[in-house]
């Protein structure tokens, strides 16, 4: 038995849009945060809008218990693509999105409070699928630019730093 994820959405211009993608999910202790992207209906906001949800104790599989949204959490629209990575770092979660189906492409991390608030947005020259802390200052992430298949079959790995709005890649 494991821990649902509530169903969550998006206002766009007054219609909502179904976030049913929970693309990623971090860990703070037994702290877990999910991210649901709304997906693929041809909607403007089609991987670029997002909810930020959270479940106190992943490891309390009662009934009852379960990822809602994060309360007073602001919807995450326009700022970055479906959320495929995420981590939790000294009170933050960093997540690591990009989008396919938008021109151009989006790819960056985006660096929020673990109430979904005051986002920092760092652009990436790689197309970014996943994320983990490295150390103090520095971020693994996923790169699948490359990879021709619709999966990241072959990817590969940089270490790099959030820095002057860019993710920098060091090796």
């Amino acid at each position: 038995k494991g821990v649902p994820i509530a169903a969550a959405s998006v206002d766009d211009n007054g219609t909502k849009r179904d976030c049913g993608n929970p693309g990623s999910l971090a860990l703070n202790g037994n702290i877990g945060y999910c991210l649901r992207t709304h997906g693929k209906d041809g909607s403007p906001l089609q991987d670029k809008g997002s909810v930020l949800l959270s479940c106190s104790n992943v490891t309390n599989t009662n009934d009852g218990n379960k990822f809602t949204r994060v309360s007073g959490s602001p919807d995450l629209i326009n700022m970055m693509g479906h959320g495929n990575g995420m981590t939790y770092k000294d009170g933050y979660l960093y997540i690591a999105a990009h989008s396919k189906s938008t021109t151009p492409n989006i790819k960056n991390i985006v660096k929020i409070t673990t109430k979904g608030t005051n986002p920092e947005i760092y652009d990436c020259t790689r197309m970014v699928g996943g994320i983990a802390c490295y150390n103090d200052t520095e971020f693994i992430a996923l790169d699948y630019q490359n990879d021709p298949n619709p999966y990241a079959m072959y990817p590969t790995f940089h270490i790099g730093e959030l820095k002057n709005g860019d993710f920098e890649i060091r090796r």
